[in-house]
């Protein structure tokens, strides 16, 4: 069976994109606005209801606030064989409005099925530090805000009885996905439910994604684990741990231009020397713009890694929390546009897409 690999940014695809918009900057989609109406009905619900609907699902016990995308498929069928979810729930607080967010990543490969990550967490940097707290606040006034320090609105579809889309994953075409011909003509079920958030992030907001289970590493050129970032124009290499993917960061030269991407990547199977040399002998497979960020909280720097592609700029990051190496993104300053679904129409894209539903 000839597969294809679907990853969507250089790493931590498993969380961010459009898994990431629930907190509200601290996603690491696109900067861009997408205007594509293709495959979106009317939108139902606007402004504090829309608000109420969305909490609605993810505190529901049966529901949830989901994520996914396809990891590989298959060539000639275009039926997917491999994905990932991020499934996001609600718990109340003592405060009124106030609820805690939990994470729950999940992945499946066939014939296998759905299994949740153990561990799984992501971190967000506070005026403490790194910290595993995320909140969510309904403010009552057709917005949320969160610990990540933005604010976001809401709006809500019904796509019940209509016809899914695939798009490789939850994104719908508006979301800048592309289209394909899906291997099982799915309509939505009753309760099937869009979320289109717009978030307003009026600070540059950092998080790292921490999964045991599938740590991420960094090596000097020769292979060899490094204990402190990289210097930016020295070759290192980043192995992903959610995408089980590996890339070779190698300096352009002569520098370009400040602003434009400085680095060329190279994939590889693994951050062995010898996988790096033979990457480098070859072409390259991407760029970069790769530049140091002090983060404006003291001590706190993170490697900040900009790529642009078909699905929009990713503003992912590397850092050292203590000892520990993670990956993540930065959702910068500005406004932003991202859709999620509920776990009725998740599992009906899922169907569509010939993978198993989500338990």
């Amino acid at each position: 069976m000839k597969q294809t690999s679907r990853k969507r940014s250089t790493f931590s695809i498993a969380l961010t994109t459009a898994a990431t918009i629930i907190l509200g900057g601290c996603g690491g989609g696109s900067t861009t606005t997408n205007t594509t109406t293709n495959n979106i009905v009317n939108l139902s619900a606007t402004g504090q209801t829309a608000v109420d609907n969305a909490i609605a699902q993810m505190t529901a016990a049966t529901n949830a606030e989901v994520s996914w995308w396809v990891q590989s498929m298959n060539n000639t069928t275009g039926a997917a064989t491999a994905a990932q979810a991020s499934v996001y729930t609600l718990t109340t607080t003592a405060t009124t409005g106030l609820y805690n967010v939990t994470l729950a990543l999940k992945q499946v490969s066939l014939p296998g099925a759905w299994a949740t990550v153990p561990g799984a967490s992501f971190l967000n940097l506070t005026s403490t530090g790194w910290s595993s707290a995320s909140t969510l606040n309904n403010n009552g006034n057709g917005t949320t805000s969160s610990n990540g320090g933005a604010t976001s609105t809401i709006a809500t579809t019904d796509l019940s009885g209509t016809v899914v889309t695939c798009t490789y994953g939850s994104n719908p075409v508006a979301g800048g996905a592309t289209a394909q011909t899906c291997p099982a003509t799915t309509t939505y079920p009753s309760g099937s439910m869009q979320i289109k958030r717009v978030t307003t992030t009026t600070a540059d907001a950092y998080r790292l994604f921490d999964i045991p289970a599938a740590p991420s590493s960094i090596t000097n050129q020769s292979g060899v684990a490094l204990t402190a970032l990289p210097v930016v124009g020295t070759t290192f290499c980043l192995a992903d741990g959610p995408n089980t993917q590996a890339n070779v960061w190698a300096a352009k030269v002569p520098a370009p231009a400040a602003g434009n991407d400085n680095y060329n990547l190279y994939s590889v199977p693994s951050c062995t020397a010898t996988n790096i040399t033979n990457a480098l002998a070859a072409a390259a497979t991407g760029s970069a713009l790769v530049v140091t960020t002090a983060t404006g909280l003291a001590g706190v720097t993170v490697l900040s890694m900009r790529r642009i592609v078909t699905q929009g700029t990713f503003n992912n990051i590397a850092a050292f929390n203590s000892t520990t190496f993670l990956t993540g993104d930065m959702t910068p300053v500005g406004i932003r546009t991202d859709y999620t679904v509920n776990k009725t129409a998740a599992n009906a894209q899922l169907t569509a897409h010939g993978l198993p539903t989500l338990p």
